[in-house]
């Protein structure tokens, strides 16, 4: 066990070198970044591969203590699909036809166009967010 630990610090300590010769501009921050990745895509994969053996061993225990970490299994929660029914399909369907209506007037005030309702007012507009940049590793096409 103590040299299963040791092998594991020793891990932790070259992902942290790896990283702070990043940061020291010592190497490519991409190929570090590239070799992570496949990284953490196979610690991925064998986690998943032992999955069903950890809850072997948990014996239908929710949560055990073992080696100073606490372990749980977690139900997974309840969740209802609603694409069966006719009544959500319409309010779904009635949504996007106004979402689209305020998407074209966002655009269209953005190209300065004085769009004005009926009533001669201007059209409510949606609030514009965005979401959280990533980095993608791709293997390269032959």
């Amino acid at each position: 066990m103590l040299k299963q630990l040791c092998k594991m610090e020793n891990i932790k300590e070259k992902l942290s070198s790896m990283a702070q010769s990043v940061i020291d501009g010592d190497v490519s921050a991409i190929k570090i970044f590239i070799q992570m990745k496949q990284l953490s895509k196979h610690l991925d994969n064998c986690l998943s591969k032992i999955k069903s053996d950890v809850k072997y061993e948990m014996k239908n225990e929710k949560s055990i203590e073992k080696d100073g970490f606490t372990i749980e299994i977690r139900s997974g929660g309840k969740m209802f699909d609603f694409k069966n029914c006719t009544s959500w399909i319409n309010a779904k369907t009635a949504l996007s036809g106004v979402e689209e209506i305020l998407k074209l007037n966002f655009h269209a005030s953005q190209q300065g166009m004085g769009l004005h309702d009926s009533n001669g007012e201007e059209p409510e507009l949606p609030t514009i967010t965005y979401k959280k940049d990533s980095i993608v590793v791709l293997p390269k096409r032959i």
